[in-house]
């Protein structure tokens, strides 16, 4: 069966297919959601067992505790208010997205980000699949990335009030039109990808990657090519624009993240000093704290194990693309003065927001798809346990006692 239909598209000086979405994608990505859905709400049903809540609670815990968190009141305030210093760190389109969902279907600011988070997670199985397909050529191995990208254990923010769902659709959006060679819509992408999250930036390895593939193949350079390389820097140059005739400062959305403690580090830096403090960490914090720098350090091993075993298994430009991707957290670690909530406090936390920083690193989701699609016995526990560890992170946010 063929994985997607097609339609001519005439334009007047040539004919072109336009890809439609096949059915059966559509079933495959609603079904993932679902699932993912009733795992994350047997986390929050966990969560009113725990603490002896009545189940009439559930629809609440579930709908709002767990999918409006942490960094959710910030994108809601710039949507809601626009920016101030403190909060300019966050990138403009999710909230932007919001208002105009917002204004033009008259829902809340709350429920516009959420509508958006839940289509674009969606939206975000179906264009994965289809990446993860057309580079290894096998349904099985696709199926088998997707199904690990939406039981990931920090899966529990992509249809929370966060722009990772989105970034991610823009993201392999942009990849999949940079390989089909529609460079003018990849650029389009890429433009509000780094409006999304300044990472967006790293596609430039992948893309310039496909332009030379292009260039061996047919002699000459693309010029379209270079208008989607262009747009990365163009889409960050515009926010600093913006940043500095509003508050004087260009760099402001990096300088600020010292009032989360955030700093530079040599990545290889906080990995060593990331493990040998956790037995102080563990020594001096309860239950939860053992349970959030254990699960911290569990995927930070998990990014760097995944590196590892990609360097054979994906195209070159899509390994650089994941080393650069692991070492921007690497370099930025929370081990100063939390200064953004209350009064100054020192804070160690080499892996703060890790876990949840490397969801759109698709490559990863796509080596273990390989490994695992024809391993049946540990396919099945490897999913098993992928959910289950969702689902205690999802009682953990319910509680509001795990931070990223």
């Amino acid at each position: 069966m063929m994985l997607e239909a097609a339609i001519p598209v005439h334009t007047g000086e040539k004919t072109w297919e336009m890809p439609l979405i096949a059915r059966r994608d559509v079933a495959f990505a609603m079904g993932l959601y679902l699932l993912s859905r009733l795992v994350i709400a047997l986390g929050s049903g966990i969560y009113l067992w725990i603490h002896h809540l009545p189940l009439a609670s559930l629809p609440y815990i579930a709908l709002d505790w767990t999918m409006v968190h942490d960094d959710s009141g910030w994108y809601h305030f710039i949507a809601g208010a626009g920016y101030i210093r403190q909060d300019t760190p966050f990138f403009p389109l999710f909230p932007m997205a919001m208002v105009a969902v917002h204004g033009v279907f008259g829902l809340s600011l709350t429920t516009s980000g959420l509508l958006i988070a839940n289509a674009s997670e969606i939206l975000s199985f179906i264009l994965l699949f289809r990446l993860f397909r057309e580079y290894s050529q096998d349904d099985r191995v696709a199926r088998m990335g997707v199904w690990l990208y939406a039981l990931y254990p920090f899966a529990v923010f992509l249809p929370s009030l966060y722009p990772e769902s989105l970034f991610v659709v823009l993201l392999v959006g942009c990849l999949l039109a940079v390989r089909a060679r529609r460079y003018i819509f990849a650029a389009g992408l890429g433009f509000v990808a780094v409006l999304t999250r300044n990472e967006g930036g790293i596609l430039a390895i992948p893309i310039l990657a496909e332009l030379w593939r292009e260039r061996r193949e047919t002699g000459t350079w693309n010029k379209r090519g270079w208008v989607t390389l262009a747009s990365l820097p163009l889409a960050l140059g515009s926010y600093m624009v913006y940043l500095w005739t509003r508050f004087g400062s260009p760099f402001l959305f990096t300088t600020e993240e010292r009032l989360w403690g955030r700093h530079f580090a040599w990545p290889f830096v906080t990995l060593v000093n990331g493990f040998t403090s956790l037995p102080w960490l563990w020594a001096h914090n309860g239950l939860y704290g053992h349970i959030y720098y254990s699960l911290e350090a569990a995927f930070a091993l998990l990014a760097v194990s995944s590196l590892v075993v990609m360097w054979k298994r994906v195209p070159r430009s899509w390994f650089w693309f994941s080393v650069i991707w692991v070492a921007v957290p690497l370099s930025d670690p929370a081990t100063g003065m939390l200064s953004i909530v209350g009064g100054p406090r020192p804070v160690v936390d080499y892996f703060f927001s890790l876990g949840r920083l490397i969801i759109p690193m698709f490559p990863m989701f796509l080596v273990w798809g390989q490994i695992l699609a024809r391993r049946g016995v540990a396919a099945r526990l490897t999913v098993y346990l992928s959910g289950t560890v969702l689902c205690g992170v999802s009682v953990l946010i319910a509680g509001h006692v795990f931070l990223a």
